[in-house]
């Protein structure tokens, strides 16, 4: 009997904005670029220690330090169609939204077969017929379950790699010591970056010595610049920090390996306070691999992780003055968080056998003879031109009220 070759070959896309050049220095790090591309790059090293023949495609050139993978730069996604041919291509659901539908008609034979979107974010929605891909795979269970909600057909779950770096913490709370809260984001508001300073104000006006310790950029690609602390100004000139003064808020702008010592030397993280944007934030994780107690409003996309969820300012108030009252209770709030982590970074494995289980899948969402028998294009413009229909009469409805 002749074993059937098993072809092992994928693209993975990469897709930046602006630069012309990115470094990775170390796959053990974020350098910095944002977690979709990052963790693109963590699948792309962990399916090659499998095996697989791996190439990395970008519209950007990317240079990778520690690891030798084949890299394509591509001028558009017809280019990258075109270079991917027969192998499976694995693209974010951001970069999906790019495509025009006519790019899509033209390759939809390509794409049912082989394209997998990969969805970073929960409640994805495109104006296009799901057999534009043969998978849809939501990185966290809630967006999962959101995106579901919206295109039930070849969707899949699968966590993302997990990387941190676990360090045991004895730190004590007193009153008479300042509270290190820790934030790490884009410093946007949809990442919580307005709440956390908001809530460190009302903190100190309770009475507690507070310090802010915010790693992260707007700019994602570049370090602490004059265009990162003119934004930054602007940012807290929308806030009345009446209790938090300038000289307690330190910002570290874009950090490697080096934020685990500014996250061991905190004592609670506020990540993305409302958690809605998120699906599996991975900055949560890394926080918990220092023993950080990470406190979160909504749970939304952080509903895996063992993060403490509050209503409220009071509720952070109230569990900060009981760790500062009770020394075991802070302990246990450190060694649950490194639990989390570790219970994680242990089911690294699971995700890639679960990707490798995906990617070897023959079948394709469609058939090789019956793909073509599910309208596409013509669905893709009928939902755009009704999105357009609505958006008109709001308008108009609006300018006769006005009227």
């Amino acid at each position: 009997m002749i074993a059937m070759r098993v072809d092992k070959s994928v693209v993975i896309y990469l897709d930046f904005k602006g630069e012309e050049k990115v470094v990775f220095k170390s796959l053990s790090q974020n350098p910095g670029i944002g977690g979709t591309q990052y963790v693109s790059v963590l699948l792309a090293d962990g399916l090659k220690r499998l095996g697989w023949d791996i190439t990395i495609a970008s519209n950007q050139v990317v240079f990778f330090a520690d690891n030798n993978f084949e890299f394509v730069n591509v001028k558009s996604y017809s280019d990258l169609f075109d270079i991917s041919k027969e192998k499976k291509l694995i693209i974010s659901g951001e970069t999906h939204k790019k495509i025009c539908p006519y790019t899509l008609s033209k390759y939809k034979k390509y794409l049912a077969l082989n394209l997998v979107v990969w969805l970073h974010h929960p409640y994805y929605y495109y104006g296009v017929n799901r057999y534009t891909a043969r998978s849809f795979v939501s990185c966290g269970f809630y967006a999962y379950l959101s995106n579901c909600a919206l295109r039930s057909a070849n969707s899949e779950y699968i966590r993302n790699i997990v990387v941190g770096s676990v360090r045991e913490r004895a730190r004590e709370l007193s009153p008479d010591k300042n509270i290190k809260l820790f934030h790490m984001s884009n410093l946007s508001n949809y990442k919580g970056y307005i709440d956390f300073l908001k809530i460190s104000d009302f903190l100190a006006s309770a009475g507690l010595n507070i310090e802010c310790h915010i790693v992260g950029s707007p700019f994602l690609y570049e370090p602490m610049s004059k265009k990162n602390t003119d934004f930054v100004s602007h940012q807290n000139s929308l806030i009345d920090l009446r209790f938090v003064s300038q000289e307690q808020i330190f910002y570290y702008g874009i950090l490697g390996a080096e934020k685990y010592d500014v996250m061991s030397a905190c004592d609670f993280a506020i990540l993305n306070y409302a958690g809605r944007t998120e699906a599996f934030p991975a900055s949560m994780l890394e926080a918990q691999s220092v023993g950080l107690p990470v406190l979160v409003k909504s749970n939304y996309g952080n509903t895996e992780f063992t993060t403490i969820v509050v209503r409220d300012y009071e509720d952070v108030l109230n569990i900060i003055r009981r760790s500062i009252d009770d020394v075991e209770y802070y302990s246990n709030l450190s060694k649950k968080s490194i639990a989390s982590f570790i219970n994680f970074e242990s089911q690294n494995h699971v995700t890639m056998k679960r990707w490798e289980s995906l990617l070897l899948d023959s079948g394709g969402l469609l058939s090789e003879a019956g793909y073509s028998s599910y309208p596409f294009i013509k669905g893709s413009y009928l939902v755009f031109f009704l999105s357009w229909v609505a958006v008109l009469r709001a308008f108009f409805l609006n300018f006769v009220k006005k009227g």
